[in-house]
C-alpha cells in the first residue's frame, strides 16, 4: 500500500509588529505518514512556498527580516525531512527557509 507522504508547515504568530519578525522556534512532529513542521514567528508571515526536485527540498520565503536561528540544534527524527537550514533569497528584503528533503513530498 503506497502511503501519502506530507510536509505541513505551519507559521504561528506570537504577537504582531509592524516590522521585523523573530524566529522564536522550531517545532518538528514526526509520523510514520507525515511530518509537521511549526515556525513560531512573532509576527504574521507573507510567505510563498515551492517544491524543488534534484535534490527534493521544499522552498518558504518569507518577505523581510527575520532573525537568525541556529537550525543545527533541532531535534529531527522525521523518516521524510533531512534537516532546515536558511538560504540565500533571489529577492532581497526576503528570508528564505529550505526544508532538505529525504524523499518527494506533496506540502
Amino acid at each position: 500500500m503506497n502511503k501519502f507522504l506530507s510536509l505541513l508547515l505551519c507559521f504561528t504568530t506570537l504577537s504582531f509588529t509592524a516590522f521585523a519578525s523573530e524566529l522564536k522556534g522550531v517545532r518538528i512532529w514526526p509520523s510514520p505518514d507525515s511530518t509537521r513542521v511549526v515556525f513560531d514567528l512573532t509576527s504574521a508571515p507573507v510567505h510563498e512556498a515551492f517544491v524543488i526536485t534534484g535534490p527534493d527540498r521544499i522552498v518558504v520565503d518569507i518577505k523581510g527580516p527575520i532573525s537568525k536561528f541556529d537550525f543545527k540544534k533541532l531535534k529531527n527524527t522525521s523518516p521524510l525531512l533531512r534537516g532546515i537550514r536558511a538560504s540565500t533569497p533571489k529577492t532581497k528584503g526576503t528570508y528564505r527557509l529550505v526544508l532538505d528533503l529525504n524523499k518527494a513530498t506533496v506540502p
